[in-house]
């Protein structure tokens, strides 16, 4: 009993960059319930299939209503309407790409400034690296968090976010710092070139822009057969 004791210890720090958990935020540990949200209903998805409302968002990592929007809208919406989901998360905002030397090589000029670039490194490579797509999607938001110095989306943050997640998140600042990060923000760079918008963050639910001041009323909205949840939100 005791060197089991030992070994979950051992994994806690391994995972969590040996923080103390005392040092975050308690809205930061609540990203942790919501990860495991949903258990069952998705097992009960797979023997009986929901709706699905398909829910693309273009927001840049510093950007206060970006960050105000991921980190109510977005997780209430998780929290009430998950299992219905399937979310697409594209961080690149306002930012411009220049190809430098040759088709392989690029540097980015971001809406608000170097440090955002790095933050939006930081997201698209937890989308590449994590297992799946909702842990990725759920660790993008806490690094969003308002909770978080300055603007969130750093190393402090995703150290933050990865302890309050169990993550390892190692590999997710490596990338951010290497070529794949660079790749991979030219290519949600080549994502987002294909739209139009004014502002950030740009949401599209099936298709169709919504303004995102209500998203839990836009997506119940689009259900034919929508959770009894959705029942206070009606406009």
């Amino acid at each position: 009993m005791f060197r089991c004791i030992i070994f979950l210890i051992f994994m806690f720090q391994q995972t969590s960059g040996n923080l103390d958990w005392k040092t975050i935020p308690r809205k930061l540990i609540s990203y942790n319930k919501l990860l495991h949200s949903y258990p069952d209903m998705r097992n009960e998805q797979s023997r009986n299939p929901m709706e699905t409302v398909y829910l693309t968002i273009y927001y840049e990592s510093f950007c206060e209503d970006s960050r105000d929007f991921m980190t109510s809208q977005l997780v209430a919406a998780y929290e009430l309407l998950e299992p219905y989901l399937d979310v697409r998360l594209i961080p690149y905002g306002k930012a411009t790409t220049k190809v430098v030397d040759s088709s392989e090589y690029y540097t980015f000029k971001c809406h608000h400034g170097p440090l955002e670039c790095y933050g939006n490194k930081l997201h698209a490579c937890a989308l590449d690296i994590f297992s799946s797509e909702k842990s990725a999607h759920i660790f993008n938001m806490c690094l969003m968090d308002l909770d978080h110095t300055d603007k969130g989306s750093d190393d402090v943050a995703a150290s933050k976010c990865g302890a309050s997640l169990a993550f390892n998140v190692s590999s997710v600042k490596d990338c951010a710092k290497n070529k794949t990060g660079i790749f991979l923000h030219n290519y949600y760079g080549q994502r987002t070139k294909m739209t139009s918008f004014k502002y950030v963050p740009h949401i599209l639910i099936n298709g169709v822009h919504s303004n995102g001041t209500n998203l839990i009323a836009d997506i119940c909205a689009t259900l034919t057969s929508p959770p009894p949840g959705c029942k206070i939100f009606v406009y």
